[in-house]
Formats: C-alpha cells, structure tokens, sequence
C-alpha cells in the first residue's frame, strides 16, 4: 500500500498526517488509541500498534527423515540459528536414529547459546537462550581479531620453536572462534530482520551489517588457514624434522610480515582508519613478491622431504594476506559511507 497524505498542522508546533482507513480497520485502530512510533536506521518512521509485541519468538521444525545425506543435518541445524530462530524441533515420523541424535548433540555443543529443552524417540527440541540485543557485533569482532592473533601467535611459535603442544593449542583455539564466528553471523542476521535488534546491537545500516559477515568470515577463514598451519606443524614434528637455519630465519620474517599487516588492518578496520586501511594493501602488494621470491628458495631445495609442508605453510601464510585486503577494502567501503573531510556526500531527488 503506497498512497499520498498531507501533511497538515496539528497545534502550535506539531504536524500531523492521516492513516488510511482501510489500514486502520484491519488494525482495529480507533480513535484515542495510543501508538508507539520511533525512527529507523534509514530515517523511516515505524509506527507499533498499542498491545503488540515488538518481537515475536520464532520457530522452526526440521524434517529429519528428509535429511539422510552426510552431514546434513548439522548443516540445516546451523543454518536456522544463524537465522535467528528461537526454538529449533527435529522430528521424524518413526524413531530419531542414534547418529542424527548425536548430530543433534555436538551441533548443541557447537553453537554458543544452544541447550536441549525435549527429548523424545520421535523429536528433539533445541532452544536458544542467547538475548541478541544484550552482545554488541563490535564486541565480538574485537574477541575474533583477539582470538585469531592468539591462535596465530600460537601456532606460529609451534613452527619456529619446535613446541608441537602449542600447535594443539591453536587447534582449540579454532573451535572457540568458529563459535564467536557463528554468534556474530546470527547477530547480523537478525539486525537485517529487526531494526530495533540492529540499534541495539549498534548495526547502523544493511549496509554495515553486510560489511561486518565479510570481515567475520575472512577472520575465520584466517583461523582456518592456521588450523593448517599448526596441523603441518604436528606432522613434520612426527617425523622429526628440523628446518636448516635459514629457511627458519626467512619463514620467521615472512611470518612476522604476515602477523605486522594483519594486526594493521583490524587496526584499521575497528577504527575505520582510511589511510591506515589504504597501507594494508599497499602492504599485501608488496608481500606477493617477496612471497615468491622465498617459494623459489624452497623450491630449490634438495632432500629435505618437507618441501610440501614447507611450500604449504609458504602458500597458507599468503592466503592470510589475501584476507587482510579483503578487510582492508570493507574497510575503504565503510569510511566512504559518511561524510569526511577526504568525501564529501550529498543526496538530491531525482524525481
């Protein structure tokens, strides 16, 4: 419904403007009635009718006997809490099999927020106890870049200093990450549904929003990517491999770069620093060539039985750089999205 109103004056200081009565009459609206209107995102008044709920608890049932490929249960599982429902039933028209059920479980377990409610042969409820307008993204985002750096750190110092208990470390460290990482994603989600969520949470736009999952995600592809990392690291240490002196030194600085530019762009990116933002991929730019040069080292080198891992730690740290451009340009993105002294914005009507 989209019709024309005008505008008129309501007592000294006031204006006013009808509501449709065919609107009014659905609504069961009459006169005197109070409503409650507050100012969206993007400027747009919301107008809460007198009794109604300003959220609604959300519920969805998964068919199990419908989901017998590998895996994907956990997967639809996840899927409908990152979309924000509150209350999540898996039936089955005979008996739950002892693996879905397991499913079930370790999905609970995976999840931050998640617990059991019900159990029957036929249905498991699952309910999420997390209140989204209580944990702002910036929040998380500041624990991911935190957790991420650790993790890094962690496997980093199980390559060079020859501590494989480390590397266990950084691989734990990774399942705490994918929680904040599906947390924060459940979040954004639910600011897009609900712009009340979104300025509690301090989502300004969709816009911003959409920034954020693409920062989130490149960390936890990041985390991945040492999770890598830290596994080659186990695997050369069961053999017994030592790496010669200067391939340790040269890894090391190309590390150090890596771990410099990183720690640059989440700078950056928390606090939408354009020349900083601007640096990192100036940064990346330049790490391609000394990347390069360092794999033809590596690639030159006899004997060692490690080339792969070594060329696989070469290509995993790499990677890292990609991601930090990635962020680096949501970072751009977002300054350019107000007024600065660098970008001047203006809007005019165009009908």
């Amino acid at each position: 419904m989209k019709e024309a109103r005008k505008i008129q004056k309501a007592g000294y200081s006031s204006l006013a403007v009808s509501l449709p009565s065919s609107w009014t009459k659905e609504k069961g609206i009459k006169s005197g009635d109070i409503v409650m209107v507050s100012e969206d995102a993007d400027g747009f008044l919301k107008i809460v009718l007198p009794g109604e709920p300003s959220r609604f608890e959300t519920k969805v049932s998964i068919n199990a006997d419908l989901c017998y490929e590998s895996e994907i249960l956990k997967r639809v599982i996840a899927g409908c809490y990152l979309l924000g429902y509150d209350t999540i039933r898996v039936t089955s028209n005979k008996e739950l099999h002892p693996s879905q059920q397991e499913d079930i479980r370790s999905m609970t377990k995976r999840l931050p927020g998640l617990e059991i409610v019900e159990t029957t042969l036929r249905r498991v409820t699952v309910r999420c106890i997390v209140d989204p307008s209580r944990i702002p993204v910036d929040e998380l985002m500041r624990k991911l870049h935190v957790m991420v750096t650790a993790m890094h750190n962690a496997a980093m110092n199980a390559l060079f200093g020859g501590r494989p208990e480390l590397a266990k470390e950084a691989l734990q460290m990774e399942n705490e990450i994918d929680q904040i990482y599906h947390l924060v994603v459940r979040q954004l989600l639910l600011a897009l549904k609900d712009r009340d969520i979104a300025s509690e949470i301090g989502i300004e736009s969709p816009l911003h929003a959409t920034g954020n999952r693409v920062v989130a995600k490149a960390l936890e592809e990041i985390a991945d990517v040492t999770a890598g990392i830290a596994k080659e690291t186990m695997a050369l240490t069961a053999k017994e491999f030592k790496m010669d002196d200067k391939t340790l030194q040269d890894l090391q600085k190309f590390s150090s770069l890596v771990q410099t530019v990183f720690g640059k762009t989440m700078k950056a990116f928390l606090s939408r620093d354009l020349r900083l933002a601007n640096e990192t991929i100036n940064s990346v730019i330049q790490a391609d060539a000394e990347q390069r040069a360092l794999a033809e080292v590596l690639g030159k080198q006899e004997g060692s039985g490690a080339n792969y891992s070594l060329m696989y730690m070469l290509w995993s740290l790499g990677r890292i750089f990609g991601y930090c451009k990635i962020i680096a340009e949501t970072t751009i993105t977002r300054f350019l999205r107000q007024t600065s002294p660098i970008c001047s914005i203006e809007k005019e009507a165009v009908r």
